[in-house]
């Protein structure tokens, strides 16, 4: 299954900010109202999308450099009971939330609890199973974090899907999640190769919980989602998330079809944890993001560290940091990371030349009915409002 005021998005992602004051561009910011428009622009060309293509619907937003943000949604809700999404809707973010636990672990590391580049037996070798982990005496945190253990992804397991189905209720313990993966062949020697893997997030997890003295989630809460005002973001750690929104799955992990019936999820989404783990609004998702990669969650030497990164294999030229994917698109490099639930597709970006952060998710996880990647419509939606700016 398989980061200043705003959610990125990745390896699908989909929503852009406007300046009130445009040194760069040297002309005057839009007016206030001129935000109207530029959702009415936005809305425009994904409902188009949306006709041509025919799936559910999606949400868009974006934060602008100077703070100001949007949001629009087109479509409706997958399943039986169908009605129109609103911006006030949530949608499951999938791996976005790894961008979330790269913030806490760097928090972590400020406070001189984690050492980057300690190996992880330092915090996890005592535990009966660790030395059956692939790679166990070789890896460091920060190959968990830029997917570079040569652990394999348990999610994508034959053996992981079936578990998941045969139980919906299931509440895996981090421990049972990594127990797919024991054992195994690594995929390549420590720090030699590059392989995504939600194992990964779901080991630095583990870790976290140590050095942080409370489990993650609280972590989260106290770190992240209370101090930054993201009160539309919310932990998939039961069926029944608030406001959550019924998206359509493939069938590739799950049943196939509406993921979400009388506001319950088909099976119990707590499974994703440091894999992902979080639902919200694209406007939240949009707002994290302008957070993330504007300085405000980490100081600013920890921030050039995050982005530091490797060759990714997710797309041409793509490369991979701390939790972070960074992203060549139309109009320059972009940070951020996309991610997949069943019955969702997420992507969040920002453009520093720009100075500009979107978000895009869509209630659909069937990709022949985008015909492109969330990312190609992000960068569409941002060419949508650097047009309307004057900048393309």
């Amino acid at each position: 299954m398989t980061l200043r005021a705003l959610s990125v998005v990745f390896a699908l992602s989909l929503v852009s900010p406007v300046w009130l004051v445009s040194p760069v561009w040297g002309q005057a910011p839009p007016e206030p109202a001129d935000l109207a428009a530029l959702e009415g622009r936005l809305a425009a060309r994904l409902e188009a999308r949306r006709q041509e293509r025919g799936f559910p619907g999606a949400c868009v937003a974006f934060v602008l450099a100077d703070g100001r943000t949007g949001a629009t949604c087109v479509g409706e809700t997958a399943g039986a009971k169908a009605r129109s999404i609103t911006p006030a809707d949530r949608m499951m973010s999938g791996s976005i939330g790894k961008t979330y636990v790269a913030a806490v672990a760097l928090q972590l590391v400020a406070e001189g609890k984690l050492d980057l580049d300690a190996k992880i037996e330092t915090f996890l070798g005592e535990l009966p199973w660790f030395a059956r982990l692939p790679n166990a005496h070789d890896i460091t945190v920060r190959m968990l974090m830029r997917h570079q253990s040569g652990i394999l992804e348990h999610v994508r397991l034959p053996e992981f899907a079936a578990a998941l189905r045969a139980d919906p209720d299931r509440t895996f313990t981090p421990a049972e999640l990594i127990a797919f993966v024991l054992d195994r062949e690594p995929l390549f020697a420590a720090g030699e190769g590059w392989s995504y893997a939600d194992t990964n997030y779901c080991v630095l997890g583990m870790i976290l919980e140590e050095v942080g003295g409370k489990p993650y989630y609280t972590q989260l809460r106290e770190r992240i989602l209370e101090p930054f005002d993201l009160q539309d973001t919310v932990p998939t750690d039961r069926r029944d998330v608030p406001g959550l929104i019924a998206g359509e799955h493939a069938g590739n992990l799950i049943a196939e079809g509406a993921v979400v019936s009388d506001g319950r999820y088909a099976v119990n989404p707590q499974f994703e944890w440091c894999g992902g783990g979080l639902a919200c609004t694209t406007l939240d998702l949009a707002r994290w993001g302008a957070l993330l990669y504007g300085d405000d969650v980490v100081s600013a030497e920890l921030h050039e560290e995050m982005l530091e990164s490797v060759p990714a294999r997710t797309g041409p030229g793509d490369r991979y940091g701390l939790g972070v994917m960074h992203m060549a698109t139309p109009h320059g490099e972009s940070y951020g990371h996309s991610g997949f639930m069943p019955g969702y597709l997420s992507v969040l970006a920002h453009w520093p030349e720009h100075g500009l952060t979107m978000a895009v998710q869509f209630n659909t996880d069937r990709g022949g009915k985008l015909g492109q990647r969330p990312r190609r419509y992000l960068a569409e939606l941002a060419g949508e409002i650097l047009d309307a700016l004057g900048k393309e």
